[in-house]
């Protein structure tokens, strides 16, 4: 079988088994209220009648209340510090995302015990090191990696994490990480990111996907835009002999030092992205630069230009094209292993029938 076969078959099976994120309101649900909320062993109600039962006032309160696999919705948002998530949980702020979740160097929050009790720190905002049969669901909040976090939000491990709405910053943290990154070592990660805005940091990148092992997983980014970091997206199989799949669609790249979107799979492990309906614009390094003889990629009616390079196809990597992307006012196009080249003849056509 073809290496675009192989590939276009393993993303179709990755991606079939994704994450279908609802927030809707269900039983079992936790309350918090930043503004009128009060804080006890008994808090979490919807109702501010007795102060006892109704609405926490910090998140940690709440989650302390409730069990794996409960919901947490915030009426009224206000800053917290750090969360440690181990099990399953959805927590959604208001439309407004006053829900703001800063590493702050205190003991993070945890399911259904005190602050400190799952981990006794964290270097993120928010981490998930949850069962590989757990799914993790996010909405409506800002949070930051803070003054001295790696990582805004961390994933250890997860069935699937589903992020939407969510502002996520490198704070003022020097950290050479990534601002979301996800780094599983066992299962396979379904990350879905729709509507965020991922960006603001000098030594970080936007998002890193990079299993170790023979973990594998999925990303599917939609509606949202990553900037101003040191990269944007990379996906990076070079440390696992699983497979890595990529949907990316309506969105937006600009204002990098490096790459927008890198893949790489120089190892045994494979990684597919179809990026389309897209556009990358001002990056200092590659718009999409794909490296390895297991990485592929395909483009679909996307803009790339104003970058120092258009697509670099690397290390007998494969970039198919449809022939309907704009690839044009780069410092150089198109190049294979950084060489420039006529895009014509770096890229891989495909016909649209």
């Amino acid at each position: 079988m073809s290496k675009i076969k192989l590939l276009t078959a393993t993303v179709a099976i990755t991606l079939g088994t994704g994450l279908t994120p609802s927030f809707a309101v269900p039983f079992n649900t936790f309350y918090v209220d930043a503004e009128n909320g009060a804080d006890s062993a008994t808090c979490g109600g919807a109702s501010l009648v007795t102060p006892s039962t109704g609405p926490c006032a910090t998140l940690n309160r709440a989650l302390e209340n409730a069990a794996a696999g409960q919901n947490i919705v915030v009426v009224h948002g206000g800053a917290f510090g750090p969360i440690y998530l181990n099990g399953q949980i959805s927590i959604t702020g208001p439309d407004d995302k006053s829900l703001r979740i800063i590493n702050n160097a205190t003991a993070p929050g945890c399911i259904g015990a005190a602050p400190g009790t799952c981990a006794a720190s964290t270097t993120a905002g928010i981490e998930v090191n949850a069962g590989s049969t757990d799914h993790i669901q996010l909405k409506n909040m800002v949070v930051s990696a803070g003054t001295a976090g790696t990582a805004a939000i961390l994933i250890d491990g997860a069935a699937g994490v589903a992020m939407t709405d969510i502002a996520a910053r490198g704070g003022t943290s020097t950290s050479t990480g990534a601002i979301v990154t996800a780094t599983p070592s066992v299962g396979n990660l379904a990350l879905y990111i729709h509507n965020c805005d991922i960006a603001f940091s000098t030594t970080m990148g936007d998002v890193l996907l990079q299993p170790t092992g023979s973990a594998g997983g999925a990303i599917e980014f939609s509606g949202g835009e990553l900037h101003h970091a040191v990269y944007g997206l990379q996906i990076n199989a070079n440390s696992t002999t699983g497979s890595l799949a990529g949907a990316f669609d309506s969105s937006q790249y600009f204002g990098f030092n490096n790459s927008a979107v890198s893949v790489a799979a120089t190892g045994s492990g494979l990684a597919h992205i179809v990026f389309s309906r897209s556009t990358i614009v001002n990056t200092g390094g590659a718009a999409l630069k794909v490296n390895g003889a297991n990485a592929l990629a395909e483009v679909y009616e996307n803009v790339f230009t104003g970058d120092g390079l258009g697509v670099n196809v690397a290390g007998g990597s494969t970039v198919v094209t449809f022939g309907n992307s704009a690839i044009f006012g780069n410092g150089t196009d198109c190049a294979v292993s950084n060489v420039p080249t006529p895009c014509s003849t770096a890229l891989t056509s495909k016909p649209l029938n």
